[in-house]
């Protein structure tokens, strides 16, 4: 039995370069799915407050599990097949997209949190100075 990937198998290298760089770009596609699906859950779906009553801001979305800490690039691939880039080329532009827009969402969600902080009432605990000789 040939190796996979070699001429002898009926592949080739040029076969298994190919196969390793799809499994590559499919897993980053998967990924790309997934951030691309937390930001419309993120903002389309109400926040439910304790007590289980809609609030007017956006939902926190779920913990995916299937989401990896970190990213470690796999080694040895070698450039883009001339087959997979404008697949490679439009993976990239998502991914662009995706952290365009999670940037713009930690920025509104940072404004928001600040307009919240203005506008919370002071505790009793406050002291309050009245001037009371005029």
């Amino acid at each position: 039995m040939a190796a996979p990937g070699s001429p002898a198998d009926g592949g080739g290298v040029e076969d298994l370069w190919r196969q390793r760089w799809e499994a590559v770009l499919g897993e980053l596609e998967t990924d790309v799915e997934t951030a691309e699906r937390i930001l419309a859950e993120a903002h389309a779906a109400p926040a439910v407050v304790p007590g289980g009553t809609p609030s007017a801001g956006p939902a926190v979305p779920t913990v995916h599990q299937g989401a990896s800490a970190s990213w470690v690039p796999p080694t040895g691939l070698g450039p883009v097949p001339a087959s997979l880039q404008v697949r490679a080329r439009a993976l990239l532009d998502r991914q662009l997209d995706v952290a365009r827009r999670t940037a713009e969402s930690i920025a509104s969600g940072r404004r928001h949190a600040a307009a919240a902080d203005a506008m919370r009432v002071r505790s009793a605990a406050v002291p309050v100075y009245i001037d009371s000789e005029t």
